[in-house]
């Protein structure tokens, strides 16, 4: 995919140093550091976002509860209507 996009933003000298040192031991320009853990950052909150994460015994309840079916009162009046 074509790096075409700019993304400024202002920081201050001491995370700014932060950045630089540490994309110095990555053996990367401070701009691909900051792209990768930003990307891998959002990539993490998107993942959660499109989950729904309960504990298995709640799952179990909600799984067990699709099998049991709604009273539907006018639904069954309907249904009486029209079979007989």
């Amino acid at each position: 995919m074509p790096k075409d996009q700019v993304l400024t933003t202002r920081i201050s000298a001491c995370d700014l140093d932060a950045l630089k040192r540490a994309a110095e031991i990555e053996g990367v320009s401070t701009s691909a550091f900051v792209t990768r853990a930003a990307v891998r950052a959002a990539e993490v909150l998107l993942a959660r976002s499109d989950r729904t994460v309960m504990p298995a015994d709640m799952f179990a309840s909600v799984m067990a509860s699709l099998n049991v079916p709604d009273a539907a009162p006018r639904l069954s009046e309907a249904f009486a209507r029209h079979s007989s």
